[in-house]
């Protein structure tokens, strides 16, 4: 079965703007009255999250630092975003447009940046990680639905 998402770009100053805002029920009641899509006004970046999974079954949480905006203190599993940059790096970030995005660069810098995530925050080799498989999309409704490609990685250490 094939996936399409459609996507677009953001950058983290809108996303505070409008899913931050304290305008964001006001702007989900008018997406969804003018346009039928109560997320149509907000900036929604797609997050990636990995459930790491140890070679002896433990999955592996971080608790998030006291000093981020979204979650701050909570239990989470490793994650980020995918960066533009990455996929045109012949563009500057302020330059990049849609249609200078590649769809197979796109889905390719999906998959990998959740493994780059997981290599940064839990300080453990590429190698070692799994090709992650996508579980599906989750809303985060700390912050008005933001969503997040979920992903399943194998980690071949054990504790």
């Amino acid at each position: 079965p094939a996936l399409s998402l459609l996507l677009g770009l953001t950058c983290y100053r809108d996303f505070l703007g409008t899913n931050w805002s304290a305008e964001a029920q006001a702007l989900r009641s008018r997406g969804a009255a003018e346009l039928g899509d109560p997320l149509a006004f907000l900036a929604q970046p797609l997050g990636v999250g990995g459930v790491v999974v140890t070679a002896d079954g433990l999955v592996v949480f971080l608790r998030r630092s006291l000093k981020v905006g979204e979650a701050p203190g909570l239990i989470d599993i490793p994650g980020g975003h995918p960066e533009p940059k990455t996929v045109a790096p012949e563009v500057s970030e302020d330059s990049i447009t849609v249609e200078q995005l590649c769809g197979r660069r796109v889905v390719r810098e999906l998959f990998s940046s959740v493994l780059t995530e997981i290599r940064d925050e839990v300080n453990v080799p590429l190698a070692c990680l799994s090709e992650p498989v996508l579980l599906g999309i989750a809303l985060n409704h700390t912050s008005a639905g933001r969503p997040s490609a979920e992903f399943y990685i194998r980690y071949c250490w054990t504790r």
